[in-house]
């Protein structure tokens, strides 16, 4: 991570924050990385899926075959889900 690696951490905690991320992206005028992704036509899993009348689990099983495209908006893994 950038911020990381800049020694942006937390001094009691020795890690990036939620907070400090929110602070950053307020004082330098980012929107949060899921707004912004989603002004670029990128979807939500779950709108996807039903949109198509699929399950949330039809759409991973078509991404692992190629039929789909995601990226992971969260850093749990996985597919982006609201």
């Amino acid at each position: 991570m950038v911020l990381t690696e800049r020694e942006w951490r937390d001094p009691r905690r020795g890690v990036v924050s939620s907070r400090m991320v929110a602070r950053l992206r307020r004082d330098h005028n980012q929107k949060p990385r899921r707004e912004s992704v989603l002004e670029r036509g990128m979807l939500r899993a779950q709108y996807l899926a039903n949109r198509l009348g699929a399950c949330f689990q039809s759409l991973r099983r078509w991404t692992r075959e190629g039929r789909l495209i995601a990226h992971t908006l969260s850093h749990r893994g996985g597919l982006p889900s609201e």
